[in-house]
């Protein structure tokens, strides 16, 4: 029975690892996925030869803050 629950244990401890490095990885996979948002933005409008509104200038910049503010505590 013991070496079970030791098992048991061990193996919550590994997943809870996985699950703090995978949070990472979607951290930085929703960043990127931003970044790129903007600059298919910026980049269609430069396109059109129309320069960016700065509404979707805003919009990144406020869609980069809630990502960090929704990420940055899962991190530490």
């Amino acid at each position: 029975m013991a070496v079970v629950l030791t098992w048991v244990i061990q193996r919550r401890v590994v997943l809870a690892d996985q699950v703090e490095q995978l949070r990472k990885e979607l951290a930085e996979a929703e960043s990127e996925v931003a970044r790129l948002a903007a600059a298919a933005a910026a980049g269609r409008c430069q396109a059109r030869g129309t320069p960016a509104p700065p509404s979707a200038a805003e919009h990144v910049g406020e869609a980069l803050e809630r990502i960090a503010a929704e990420v940055a505590p899962q991190l530490t």
